[in-house]
């Protein structure tokens, strides 16, 4: 499963996603990508200071991921 969504995303011709993108990439809902970002479980970035939109970096937030399953 792991090796299959490294592969996925090394397709990916982005380094970053949207939160739909990436929810919709590990088959959760936004809701659940939305509460990971509050809970400051996996990186990102707001699209403006101050906004409400985000951008995923893909490879930083699965390594978090990753490590944070390891615990």
């Amino acid at each position: 499963m792991a090796q299959e969504l490294e592969q996925e995303v090394r397709n990916q011709k982005s380094e970053y996603l949207s939160v739909e993108a990436f929810a919709k990439l590990l088959s959760i809902s936004e809701c659940t990508v939305r509460r990971m970002i509050a809970a400051e479980e996996i990186p990102a970035y707001r699209i403006r200071p101050g906004g409400r939109k985000f951008v995923i970096d893909v490879q930083q937030a699965l390594g978090a991921m990753k490590t944070r399953k390891a615990c």
